[in-house]
C-alpha cells in the first residue's frame, strides 16, 4: 500500500499527455480481470507508463505502479476471485464500480436521468459506449475524462481556443457533476477491503486522482457541451471491459 505524498506538479504543457496514460492504467485495473482491457495489462511496452508515473506521482508511485502490473500479469485467477468477490452481484453495493448504485436517491426516474445525463455528455463529443458495460461504470469515465484532456491538448496544438474551451468545460462538470461525486468514497472504502491487490489499486488511483482534482479550475462547471460543440473522435467509441 502507498502512504500520501505530496508531489510538486509540472507545468501544464509537460503535463498533458502524460496524464492519459495515467487514467488508461486505473481504467483497466479496475476491468473485470477476464477482459480484453485487463489484459492490456500483461503487454510489453510498459515503460513509457512507468516513466509518466514517475513525473506525475513520484518514485513512490512509480513502485507501486510497478507492482501492480507485475501482480496482473501474474496473478490474474487471483485477482478474477478477489474481482467476483468485490464486485460480483451479490457483493456489497457500497464497493459497486457504477455511479448509480452510489447515489442517496433510490428513484428510479432520478437514476434513470443520471444515466442519461453521462450518456449526454458522451454524445456530446460523439461516442458510444461498447464492450459490454454501462455508461457509469468507472472504467467508463476514466476513459471518457482522459479523452477530454486528449481532444483538448488536441485543440490547443491547432490554436482552436474555442473547442479548446469545450473540452475544459465538460471535463470541469463532468467531474464535479459525476465522477468526484462517488468515486473517492469508493477508493476510500476498497482500501479496506481484504483484497491486497484492489487495497493498493485503489490507494494508487486516489493518490492519482487528487492531483488531478487540484489541477482543475476554480471556475464554474455550469456551462455544458452540446450537440453542435463537439468535437471530432477517431472512432467515436469508448471501447471497454469486452470480454476474450
Amino acid at each position: 500500500e502507498m502512504t500520501a505524498q505530496r508531489v510538486r506538479l509540472p507545468g501544464k504543457s509537460k503535463m498533458t499527455y502524460i496524464r492519459i496514460p495515467l487514467y488508461r492504467l486505473i481504467s483497466a485495473l479496475f476491468s473485470d480481470p477476464e477482459s480484453d482491457q485487463f489484459g492490456t495489462l500483461a503487454q510489453p511496452g510498459k515503460g513509457a507508463i512507468a516513466s509518466a508515473v514517475s513525473r506525475v506521482m513520484g518514485a513512490d508511485g512509480r513502485s507501486l505502479a510497478g507492482s501492480l502490473l507485475k501482480r496482473a500479469a501474474g496473478k490474474r485467477e487471483t485477482i478474477r476471485s478477489d474481482y467476483v468477490s468485490l464486485f460480483g452481484h451479490t457483493a456489497s453495493k457500497d464497493l459497486s464500480l457504477y455511479e448509480l448504485e452510489h447515489l442517496q436517491n433510490s428513484d428510479v426516474f432520478y437514476r434513470t436521468q443520471s444515466l442519461s445525463d453521462i450518456k449526454g455528455f458522451y454524445r456530446a463529443f460523439g461516442l458510444e459506449v461498447s464492450g459490454g458495460e454501462r455508461a457509469d461504470h468507472i472504467c467508463v469515465e476514466l476513459e471518457f475524462l482522459a479523452h477530454l484532456i486528449l481532444l483538448g491538448a488536441k485543440a490547443q496544438e491547432r490554436g482552436l481556443s474555442t473547442e479548446s474551451e469545450v473540452t475544459a468545460a465538460a471535463r470541469k462538470s463532468f467531474w464535479d457533476e459525476h465522477f468526484w461525486g462517488w468515486a473517492p468514497v469508493l477508493l476510500k472504502k476498497l482500501q479496506e477491503s481484504q483484497s491486497r491487490f484492489y487495497r493498493d489499486v485503489s490507494a494508487f488511483a486516489e493518490q492519482f486522482l487528487s492531483l488531478e482534482n487540484e489541477r482543475l479550475p476554480n471556475a464554474s462547471s455550469d456551462s455544458k457541451p452540446k450537440q453542435d460543440d463537439r468535437l471530432p473522435d477517431s472512432n467515436g467509441r469508448l471501447a471497454i471491459g469486452g470480454a476474450n
